[in-house]
């Protein structure tokens, strides 16, 4: 097999530039937030897309040490976050800080995301393949929020909240029960 390099950061590049439009086109018709929320909200989503690109470097090696060490460091940025939002009152500042974290261990720790923009030869079979998993995870993500996804115009967000919380409290006690009852 030939060792080809590229074809990652094209991906990468596309899908921000992809999640950017989206994030701004949702956040400002469906949940209609103010410009500096909308442009925080884009920030937040390109850190994540980031993080989730250049871990794979972890994953690939089965480095668990660092999959852990990243998820501690975006502990410490939600708590970081937690605090500056008792502070500033700002919903997204906790969710911003725990990308910057986690975004930041990985780049102290991977050499990934040194990697040039070119395009080889495999960018078709590698965008075939990056496409099925985005359709397949949308998919999957949609059916696990289908129920609160139709109920969030009838019934409101805070109410929303309320049945999510409700439903996860019985599924534990589900989990809990049955095998209780099959003793």
């Amino acid at each position: 097999l030939k060792k080809y390099k590229g074809d990652f950061q094209l991906i990468l590049f596309f899908s921000e530039i992809a999640a950017i439009s989206i994030t701004a086109f949702a956040t400002k018709v469906f949940f209609q937030l103010d410009l500096l929320t909308i442009c925080f909200l884009c920030v937040v989503t390109v850190l994540g897309i980031a993080k989730s690109y250049y871990c794979v470097e972890f994953r690939l090696l089965l480095s668990f040490k660092k999959i852990l060490l990243q998820n501690v460091a975006g502990a410490i940025g939600y708590c970081v976050g937690i605090l500056l939002f008792s502070l500033l009152s700002w919903w997204p500042i906790p969710f911003l800080f725990a990308e910057l974290f986690q975004v930041g261990y990985i780049l102290l720790s991977t050499s990934i995301w040194k990697e040039t923009k070119t395009k080889t030869p495999l960018l078709t079979v590698s965008l075939t393949k990056y496409l099925i998993l985005i359709i397949t995870g949308f998919s999957s993500s949609l059916i696990l929020y289908l129920d609160r996804i139709l109920i969030y115009p009838f019934i409101g967000g805070e109410a929303v909240s309320i049945y999510t919380v409700a439903s996860v409290f019985g599924k534990a006690l589900g989990i809990v029960m049955t095998p209780i009852a099959g003793v």
